[in-house]
């Protein structure tokens, strides 16, 4: 007679899935990156805008 359970195989970790939180975190970034864009016209990740980007002007004080 067997006194220990038989043990199920371990399941494979999967990695090609995203995770809720992966998705989440996705989502935020291309928010924060879309506020940028309409805020100053300028999108952070490619450098490319019509105008320059903020922080190329130097501030004038009057």
């Amino acid at each position: 007679m067997n006194t220990t359970p038989a043990r199920k195989p371990a399941k494979p970790i999967v990695r090609d899935e995203l995770t809720f939180l992966d998705v989440r975190q996705a989502a935020r970034d291309g928010q924060k990156v879309f506020d940028t864009f309409v805020i100053t016209g300028w999108l952070p990740i490619t450098g490319k805008s019509k105008r320059s980007p903020p922080s190329a002007a130097p501030a004038r004080s009057l």
